[in-house]
């Protein structure tokens, strides 16, 4: 089976040829401008090109020789992953991240000894540099906003992790981690211990069934099972022991984007109106838990909670772009699989420079269990 690993990076639209990004996630700058800054180029390249052949063609075929291997290569990987629907794209930019800059160089070849053709030959090479230098400084400013505060960068709290491998009591763990970054890194940290992974990784690291005495959690799905059975790391990472008595499961159902996070923040929007969560009471009887979790939207939006089989809607409220607690106490969970259903009236958003569409964002989500299970009526 093919594991469409990567990401989806959209077409690129002509002004991102141009080095001119919308934001750290690779969308356009401005399809208006971006068209006519293109236009701009193209012709200006053109007869740039057509300038330099006259002078020396063996120096403007090679600079072509690059441009035409970028632009190829790049184009037949994005039409496989259009084509495919895949993450083809993710190697599209690859390739062209790192053929760019080598058909940048080579289109620069011609300009050796401008000086030598007078005024005109000085204004080409100073306008090409600065029109390039311009482009790749407007479009990195989103790239250097996101560095200030970046989302993948491993911190201390996702150090911490590696504090496992000296622990002689925990022999074999289970990788829940949502956010792909903190599983490939908890991989590397723990390659003594025996680990199993839910989800497909990268590095080769396939989903298989969980053998592990412990799970391995972030700050997004907390479970509290005691201090017998819950080993705290740091910033939201912590161990729970597998079938201890208090170790319920609970995982992320249908319609949530990949998990996102920032420091020791953790937080997952949904991708429309509706997202569920899958809570797991492995004991034979019903039981009591609190299930707490904070709720956040790009604007003003309700939203509701459920539980499927249960006595309706749990809690209800507005949204807006600060979290929300939500807090419901107690919960009955009856043995087996329960589905907590998260709804919103509003339709979901497509915020600027994000082409997802997006409805609510939930993050701390944590599940308590009282002391004594009840019977469930």
């Amino acid at each position: 089976e093919a594991i469409d690993f990567g990401w989806h990076i959209p077409v690129f639209t002509p002004e991102r040829w141009l080095g001119w990004f919308g934001d750290a996630n690779l969308a356009g700058g401005s399809a208006g401008l971006g068209w006519t800054a293109v236009a701009g180029a193209a012709g200006t390249g053109i007869a740039y090109l057509a300038w330099a052949w006259r002078r020396d063609r063996r120096i403007a075929g090679v600079a072509l020789a690059w441009l035409a291997t970028t632009i190829t290569g790049y184009a037949l990987l994005a039409g496989k992953g259009v084509a495919e629907g895949s993450n083809e794209l993710y190697n599209a930019y690859k390739v062209f991240a790192l053929l760019q800059p080598l058909a940048l160089a080579a289109l620069a070849l011609p300009l050796r000894g401008a000086g030598r053709w007078g005024h005109a030959g000085r204004a080409a090479a100073v306008l090409l540099a600065a029109g390039l230098v311009a482009l790749h400084w407007s479009g990195g400013a989103s790239v250097r906003a996101a560095l200030r505060s970046p989302a993948l960068w491993v911190d201390k709290p996702l150090q911490s992790i590696a504090t496992i491998a000296s622990r002689p009591d925990v022999t074999s763990v289970n990788m829940l981690l949502e956010p792909m970054w903190a599983r490939l890194w908890a991989n590397s940290m723990l390659l003594a211990k025996r680990h199993y992974f839910r989800s497909e990784t990268y590095e080769g690291r396939r989903a298989t069934p969980l053998r592990g005495d412990w799970d391995l959690r972030d700050g997004l799905l907390a479970i509290d099972a005691g201090a017998a059975d819950t080993i705290v790391l740091g910033g939201g990472y912590h161990l729970v022991r597998r079938g201890a008595a208090g170790a319920l499961q609970i995982d992320l159902g249908a319609g949530w984007h990949a998990a996102e996070g920032a420091g020791a923040g953790r937080w997952v929007w949904s991708s429309g109106r509706e997202a569920t969560l899958r809570l797991t009471n492995p004991r034979s009887e019903a039981c009591r838990v609190r299930l707490e979790f904070g709720l956040r939207g790009h604007g003003p939006r309700s939203a509701s909670v459920s539980q499927d089989g249960g006595p309706g809607q749990l809690w209800a409220s507005e949204l807006a772009a600060a979290v929300v607690p939500v807090a419901i106490d107690p919960l009955v969970l009856p043995p087996r699989e329960t589905i907590i259903r998260i709804r919103s009236m509003e339709a979901a958003f497509t915020p600027p420079g994000d082409g997802r569409q997006l409805g609510f964002a939930l993050s701390d989500l944590k599940i308590t269990m009282e002391e004594r299970p009840t019977n469930h009526e």
